[in-house]
């Protein structure tokens, strides 16, 4: 069995074809959760990059990422302080905050011959001033009661991508089934 790998126009192509001899197409989709460091900070396009400018820094795309004002990352629970690198520009330092997102994939088959197309959609980052209870950092200049003080702090959290994000515009007359939804919550 052959698959073949698709940009979103030969997938639909593909699909107008089959069409135009009346064949009846069923298209499945699956969706996957992934948080595995592929799309960082400093590899984030400018315009996606500005929805982080509250927390973070760079001078250009593929730069080192750095913390504006001390924040928490929610997934994580971890604090950063301000001045922190969040995420380096080179590939031999992998680590840092990097963004997840959802895998969508569409495939059909015909003939033993299977048609995908898959595309990312990014979570979205929430970023929110809370009042937590939080250690600092920097204990040896204050005392143990004043490091444990609750105080209002930046929160990062990401929420999940729009339904529409995740779609694709197909014919009224293709039928789409949700084959597998793996989209459990991340850490």
């Amino acid at each position: 069995m052959t698959t073949y790998e698709c940009t979103e126009n030969q997938f639909v192509e593909n699909l107008r074809k089959l069409l135009e001899i009346k064949s009846k197409i069923i298209v499945n989709r699956m969706l996957s959760s992934y948080d595995d460091g592929r799309y960082g900070l400093s590899y984030l396009p400018d315009t996606i990059f500005k929805e982080y400018e509250r927390l973070a820094s760079r001078d250009k795309p593929r730069s080192t990422v750095r913390a504006v004002k001390p924040f928490i990352d929610d997934r994580t629970g971890r604090l950063y302080e301000q001045g922190t690198i969040l995420h380096t520009g080179r590939r031999d330092h992998p680590g840092g905050i990097s963004v997840p997102y959802t895998r969508a994939e569409y495939t059909f088959t015909i003939w033993g011959d299977t048609y995908r197309y898959f595309f990312d959609a990014l979570y979205e980052p929430d970023i929110r001033l809370e009042k937590r209870t939080t250690r600092r950092f920097t204990l040896a200049k204050m005392s143990e009661k004043e490091a444990k003080t609750s105080q209002l702090i930046h929160v990062l959290r990401f929420k999940p991508p729009a339904e529409r994000a995740l779609t694709m515009d197909l014919p009224a007359s293709v039928v789409t089934f949700d084959v597998r939804r793996r989209l459990s919550p991340l850490p």
